[in-house]
């Protein structure tokens, strides 16, 4: 007779083996293609063509219908709203086919296809962004979006500047790939991610992101101009505050993320159930943020900061993630906000099971949850400032009010398994706590390499080893000889191998 009190352990055992165990999805198909040959293309060489015979058909396109755009530079198309399913448009030659001036996108349909298209000397005729998908099944591919920043851009009377992003992903199973996006220097989120009560499944993969910088247009000339737009630089947010607890299944892979620095969160997930898997982040001052939700995966990404000032690495709130297989090598953010893995305080006491709530005065889902139940396994981190930091970071009442909670709690539950942290040279630290009353709670380390300065965790003699260890440099990256330890198998992405199939001289 199987009893109550065995199903209750069997329960219990399956569960912590489901969170041991867990992994982000296959994602074979998606690899990117080693021998990738792309076709250069001077941009100059094109001509400006009539956009009204171009507009007319876009406008009248019928279902299933291919509209191949011959090459040329059309300006000014506005905004253009695609009802119909099944239909392709692309340009005829990849590449030299170039909207410019003002124009937005949305497919509202299901089951289409964008490709081919430059994106440039112009900006979105909305806040949407140039690119809006509504409908399903959609796929937005082999495009360039370079420094389309030429819209609508002032601050209002309290110094605010408006917000638009380049594109925005709703509806439902939609693909984002092999797109490049450069040059951005204007407010507003580049890519948003919208979510909905049931899973979407967005797909992002092999896009790169590069060259997003804040403050060109004097947004924080002085110290209320900063607070008012620090907020709403990041490369990538998928859902938000209100929408957190719903799940996503976005998934994004092999991307790269090159030069960008538009605010401390470079993707920012605000939503559950999304996997951040294989891509590359290079001297971005920025971190990849499990800003609010549940149950999130961040596996094989390599984060190479080289140096760069303010360079960080990843940092989460929330419950249940699992981050395991990243590289991490010299990034340089101090403070309680930056550093090769940031674990966070919060303001709800997870201990007792408390929840954010909007209905709850000061415990809003845009609040800062409280870290529980992570995994952190088998990562390595390379002579950073503080390749791990435990936060000690007492949060403000909200953006604008800079009075502070009166409680804030610890992370609860961290296990940390077969990671590598290595730290030996001036400067750079294996580990830094918070102090024991700040430090995480009930944390568990398992076969854990700590090789350098470990600050303000008491039971740092059981973590520090005095061994040098031997490193071998395997396609850019350092792996410890012990089979077990450290993130295995990475690479570093080359855009190169990414993004669209052609190059562009501008």
């Amino acid at each position: 007779m199987f009893r109550k009190k065995n199903l209750k352990m069997y329960l219990t055992l399956l569960m912590f083996s489901l969170f041991q165990n867990a992994s982000a999805k296959n994602f074979d198909a998606y690899d990117p293609v080693e021998n990738l040959s792309k076709k250069e293309i001077n941009i100059k060489n094109i001509l400006k063509k009539d956009s009204k015979v171009l507009l007319e058909n876009l406008n009248n396109i019928t279902e299933n219908e291919v509209l191949e755009i011959e090459d040329g530079e059309y300006s000014d198309l506005g905004i253009i709203n695609i009802l119909k399913d099944g239909i392709t448009i692309r340009a005829r030659n990849p590449g030299k086919v170039i909207f410019s001036g003002i124009i937005q996108l949305n497919f509202l349909g299901n089951n289409n296809t964008f490709e081919g298209v430059i994106f440039t000397n112009g900006g979105p005729a909305q806040n949407e962004g140039a690119i809006v998908l509504k409908g399903n099944n959609n796929v937005v591919k082999n495009n360039t979006f370079y420094k389309f920043n030429k819209h609508k851009y002032e601050a209002n009377e309290k110094g605010e500047f408006n917000s638009t992003r380049w594109m925005t992903v709703g509806g439902k199973n939609n693909i984002v790939s092999d797109n490049r996006f450069e040059g951005k220097y204007k407010r507003g989120t580049l890519l948003v991610v919208n979510n909905s009560p049931e899973y979407d499944n967005h797909i992002l993969v092999r896009n790169i992101f590069k060259d997003h910088t804040p403050n060109l247009e004097g947004e924080f000339k002085d110290e209320k101009m900063i607070r008012i737009n620090s907020n709403g630089w990041e490369a990538l947010r998928i859902g938000d505050s209100k929408t957190s607890l719903l799940p996503s299944g976005t998934a994004l892979i092999y991307n790269i993320f090159d030069n960008m620095d538009g605010e401390t969160e470079l993707v920012s997930v605000k939503a559950c159930d999304t996997t951040l898997f294989g891509n590359t982040v290079i001297e971005s001052a920025s971190m990849i943020s499990l800003r609010h939700g549940n149950n999130s995966v961040i596996e094989n990404n390599v984060i190479l900061g080289n140096g760069k000032n303010m360079t960080g690495g990843i940092r989460f709130y929330g419950e249940d993630h699992i981050i395991r297989n990243n590289y991490i090598e010299n990034v340089t953010g101090v403070g309680n906000t930056r550093a090769g893995i940031a674990f966070n305080t919060g303001v709800n006491n997870v201990a007792e099971n408390e929840k954010l709530d909007n209905k709850i005065k000061g415990k809003e889902l845009n609040k800062q949850w409280t870290p529980k139940n992570i995994l952190l396994e088998n990562n390595t981190v390379i002579n950073s400032n503080q390749n791990i930091m435990y936060s000690d970071k007492v949060h403000k009442v909200s953006l604008f009010d800079d009075s502070k909670v009166e409680v804030i709690y610890p992370a609860l539950n961290m296990t940390l398994k077969n990671n590598l942290s290595y730290a030996n040279k001036d400067g750079k630290k294996a580990l830094v706590g918070a102090g024991e009353e700040r430090n995480p709670i009930n944390t568990k380390y398992i076969n854990n390499i700590f090789y350098g300065p470990i600050e303000k965790v008491n039971n740092a003699p059981e973590l520090l080893t005095e061994v040098e260890v031997s490193l071998e440099n395997k396609n850019g990256i350092l792996e410890f000889s012990k089979e077990n330890i450290g993130a295995k198998n990475l690479k570093v992405l080359k855009e190169s191998i990414i993004g669209p199939s052609y190059i562009i001289n501008f």
